[in-house]
Parts: structure tokens; sequence; C-alpha cells
């Protein structure tokens, strides 16, 4: 049964993705609320498949790849639903990480005895995708943004999402090269899939941007100022969900092994991410920045959440490498 709910939700998110790119590329209303209506059924069926599993080996299924892939999906899919609601880049997002889950689809298996407390682990790595996924929300509409701002900026946001399109497929294609397990891949993650699904992901990422920043018809709740609430509340969602996760970090790595800092560079990078996601906040709403000025600072902010999750383990040794 959660093999159904896994592949209900790859496939839903992956229509939300295609009914997204074509309604941002002819301004269809009508496809974005397709999109919108077959990602919460991708949402809903992730829980689902979340759930089955939890109660399958009684604690969260965030030990593995295919259950944190699941529920970071299943957070962007909220925070989109939440404060963005337009552009295929979350969606795009949201089906890439389903379709990781069904690649490294496995049965649910208990977290290693080294992590200690499983309700610790639940309470800080949910907290903590949620707070990633917040802020990837806020760059996809930071990068409507700064289109909209035109000149220099326009052609660096272009510049960046290019990069993200690229870093999206070559993880993909690092994770398909280093699986190991059954020989024959199910329909939904085969090769041919997964190079179209990545040329789609690379036409999304960029045409979504232009198409909405370069035409001034294209309304958003105010357009530039709409687009601002949205980072707004997305770092703010962010900050507070990896403020709290690092708290319940520091809570249960006191549990396991009696101290609540370890110097692990995962702690470390997660730090200057949550550090740098409320400079934003502070700039934003102490300091009166607006604009280009302050997208940017969302836009390093995604980029150091992306690091912290996908890079800082492998710079030594530390407590966050059993995954590898």
């Amino acid at each position: 049964m959660s093999g159904l709910f896994l592949d209900v939700a790859f496939w839903a998110c992956a229509a939300s993705a295609v009914l997204h790119v074509l309604a941002s590329a002819g301004r269809r209303r009508l496809l974005g609320a397709m999109g919108l209506l077959a990602l919460i059924v991708g949402a809903a069926a992730g829980a689902a498949f979340l759930g089955r599993e939890w109660a399958d080996i009684h604690r969260p299924p965030l030990a593995g790849r295919a259950g944190l892939a699941v529920a970071f999906s299943f957070a962007l899919a909220v925070f989109h639903l939440l404060f963005l609601r337009r552009g295929p880049v979350v969606p795009l997002l949201a089906a890439a990480g389903m379709g990781l889950a069904v690649l490294f689809a496995a049965p649910a298996e208990p977290p290693p005895p080294l992590l200690g407390s499983a309700r610790w682990m639940g309470v800080h790595v949910g907290l903590c995708l949620l707070g990633h996924a917040g802020f990837a929300v806020a760059f996809a509409a930071a990068l409507g943004r700064l289109v909209r701002a035109g000149g220099t900026h326009a052609v660096c946001a272009a510049a960046t999402g290019t990069l993200a399109a690229t870093l999206l497929v070559a993880v993909g294609a690092a994770l398909l090269a280093t699986r190991s397990g059954a020989a024959v891949l199910p329909p939904a993650s085969s090769l041919p899939g997964m190079v179209a699904g990545s040329a789609f992901a690379l036409a999304g990422l960029l045409v979504w941007p232009v198409r909405w920043g370069v035409s001034r018809r294209v309304a958003f709740e105010g357009e530039d100022a709409g687009m601002d609430r949205a980072v707004d509340r997305s770092m703010l969602g962010g900050v507070l969900a990896l403020g709290l996760g690092i708290l319940a970090g520091a809570l249960w790595a006191h549990e396991t092994w009696g101290s609540f800092w370890r110097w692990d560079p995962k702690e470390i990078w997660a730090a200057f991410t949550w550090l740098l996601a409320v400079f934003y906040l502070h700039a934003r709403f102490a300091r009166g920045w607006s604009g280009p000025r302050a997208a940017w600072i969302a836009v390093a902010t995604f980029g150091m959440a992306t690091f912290t999750f996908l890079g800082a383990g492998s710079l030594r040794g530390g407590m966050h490498r059993f995954l590898e």
C-alpha cells in the first residue's frame, strides 16, 4: 500500500509541475488551479506514505533517503500552497524529491542505534526539513522578483536558476550512479524518464521566471510587493522551523551523547544558514530593505541551506554521516 501512495505522490507532483509550466507559459489560470489541485493530491499521498511507513516501524521514517525525500517534498508543497501558489519551480522540486523517493524505495528501517531517541529524531529532522523547504520557496519567489527588476539582476537570476537546475540534475545523476538494490528500475524512475524530466526541469526553471518577470501584465498580489511578501513569509517560516529544529537537535544530542553542541559540520553550517536568514528578516523589517537587495539574501540563504543539506557532511567526519 505504501508503494501505491508513493506512486500517486510522484505522478501527482509531476502533473502539477507540467500544469504549472503550461500555465506560466500561457498565463492560463485554469491550468494553474489544476496544478495546485494536483500538488495537493501529491502532498496528501506523500503524507499517507509517511504515515504508513511510520505505522510499520513505529517511529518517523526519516532515517532513509526515500523517507527524507518524501518528507521534504511534502514540506515544499505545504509552503508553496501557503505562501506562493504560482510558478513551476517548487512543484518541479517536489516532483524531483518524489522521484528520488521512488528511486530509493525500500522497506522502512529503524535508525541506527547510535542516533538514540527516535522521538527527538522525528522532531529535529522534520523541523529542519520544514526550514529548508521554506528557504526553497523563498528562493523561487526571489528569482521571479529579481527577473522583474531587469538589467543585471535579471541576468544573474537567470544564471542562478540555471545553476540550480544543473545541481538538481547532477544530484539525481549521482544518486542514480550510486544506487544499489534492484537491477530493474520502476517506470517512474527509468533513465529516459529522468532525462526527459531533467530537460523539463531546466526549461521550467528558466522559462517561468522570464515569462513571469518580463511580462508586466502578469499579476501576483500586487506584483513586486506580492513577491516580496511571499519571500518574507517563507523566510519567516523557514527561520522559525530551522531554529526550532536546531534546538531540538541540541536537546537530542544532549540526551544521547551528553553534550548540546559537538561542532559537527552540519551543525555549524545550519547555524550559519539560520543566522543569514535572520539577517534577511532584520534587513527587511528593521532596516527597510526591499527589492533585489533583499531578494539576493534569500537566494544566498537557499544556496547555503542546499550546501548544508547536501555537502556539509563531506567536509570531515561527523554525526550526520550515517546516511552516506
